[in-house]
């Protein structure tokens, strides 16, 4: 650069700072695309690094790309640590492991069954994802909580856990059809949106309130009347109260 022949690099160096700026506009492909170009770049910039001068590769395509990489780290670590505090919160509740596994099912098959759903569709996670899997983690265990402490209720009075489920799907099943029923038209009443993150957010919200609902109702009652430890459970109580 400071020969006869400075070469491109002449147009873009500035003698007075020993600075130079190289822009380089890029192609909107996606997070994964965007994040192997700035590897590549990075490892270039190692292996062959400019004579005499250091390479930082930064600007806006950077800033927005490492944002993107901290935010669906967060939300990975975020999501395994509910998962274990609800799971240790139900482990403290029922003080039984096979139960408090059990009633991990009404809050991680929504959450398993939209991450299904987006990898199908090829959707990758977005910031605005990230906020309806924590809307959503909310809204399921909400109605798991009065589901549980209705069983609990039960178990109190000597019921075995299949009785008491049962018993506590029938009464508080109405209260929790409402309330799921009410959210699932507000949250789908956004698809109607043409701003594709509104949309998504209404879509997904209301998917995940219906599928919820179908697992705290259907699935999770059907899992503890087959589950062989219930036999057992019945037995004892009736041992017990002879």
């Amino acid at each position: 650069a400071q020969g006869e022949r400075p070469g491109p690099l002449g147009a873009v160096l500035d003698q007075t700072r020993a600075r130079a700026q190289v822009l380089v506009l890029v192609r909107d492909s996606g997070s994964v695309a965007t994040g192997e170009l700035l590897g590549r770049l990075a490892q270039q910039l190692e292996t062959h690094p400019p004579p005499g001068a250091t390479a930082v590769v930064t600007g806006t395509v950077v800033l927005a790309q490492s944002t993107f990489d901290r935010l669906v780290t967060g939300f990975l670590q975020s999501l395994a640590l509910s998962t274990v505090l609800i799971f240790l919160v139900l482990l403290l509740h029922f003080r039984s492991l096979p139960w408090a596994l059990l009633g991990m099912l009404p809050n991680v098959l929504p959450l398993v069954a939209l991450l299904g759903a987006l990898a199908a569709a090829g959707q990758p996670i977005t910031p605005t994802l990230v906020l309806v899997f924590s809307v959503a983690t909310g809204l399921v265990v909400d109605d798991t909580i009065h589901l549980h402490l209705a069983i609990q209720q039960r178990r109190r009075t000597g019921a075995s856990f299949a009785d008491a489920t049962l018993a506590a799907s029938r009464e508080r099943g109405a209260a929790i059809v409402q309330t799921a029923l009410v959210l699932t038209l507000a949250f789908a009443s956004l698809v109607v949106s043409q701003f594709k993150a509104t949309f998504l957010m209404g879509l997904l919200l209301a998917g995940a309130l219906a599928i919820g609902l179908v697992a705290e109702l259907v699935f999770f009652p059907a899992a503890v009347l087959a589950m062989p430890v219930r036999h057992k459970e019945k037995r004892r109580m009736e041992e017990s109260s002879d």
